[in-house]
């Protein structure tokens, strides 16, 4: 959704990078609905300011909340989850990569972000990562010491999931679940 949000208002307003937030909110007539505030501003900070939102984590993190239409707190860290995560990190590639002619790969994330995302991914009990963040698994592995045998089962599982995380939906192994549930996660799905 945001990278059509980003094509569908740069068609419509090229000179849109080039404003203010206000000018932004008040051209496109966005009026008491926060969420879809938050997030045209957050796509627009991804294309003004890739750097900053790839290598910053503040900023990193007040993207990744936005996107996953929660709400920014300037004052205050507001550490999102590793689902919310899983999701915003593809998001904020493509827009960088629609935005500078360059393929998703190409985009990478350094600075303090992949620290911020391993810090967060241990707090929350992850041993290896999702796909999406495995440019904060290094970082994670040598804050988190787990046995070879163990994260070995862990990637394979992550692996699995990946390509395919509804056949495992059924599992009853909450492992496999939560890798299910990161894969999954889309704010913006319809019920």
């Amino acid at each position: 959704m945001a990278l059509n949000l980003y094509k569908a208002i740069t068609k419509a307003y090229p000179e849109w990078l080039e404003w203010e937030p206000e000018t932004v909110l008040y051209t496109l007539e966005i009026d008491g609905e926060t969420v879809t505030a938050d997030k045209v501003l957050a796509v627009q900070t991804i294309a003004v300011n890739s750097n900053k939102v790839t290598r910053n984590s503040f900023v990193f993190e007040k993207v990744v909340v936005a996107l996953c239409n929660g709400f920014p707190i300037m004052e205050s860290y507001d550490k999102p989850h590793v689902e919310e995560l899983t999701y915003a990190v593809p998001v904020i590639q493509s827009i960088v990569a629609e935005v500078h002619g360059i393929s998703k790969d190409e985009v990478k994330f350094s600075g303090d972000v992949p620290e911020y995302v391993a810090a967060i991914g241990k707090d929350q009990g992850w041993v290896v990562l999702t796909t999406p963040l495995s440019f904060a698994q290094e970082m994670l592995s040598n804050i988190k010491k787990v046995p070879g045998p163990i994260k070995d089962e862990y990637r394979e599982i992550n692996e699995k999931v990946s390509k395919a995380p509804k056949k495992y939906l059924d599992s009853e192994r909450a492992d496999i679940l939560r890798y299910v549930g990161a894969y999954l996660y889309n704010p913006d799905a319809k019920a």
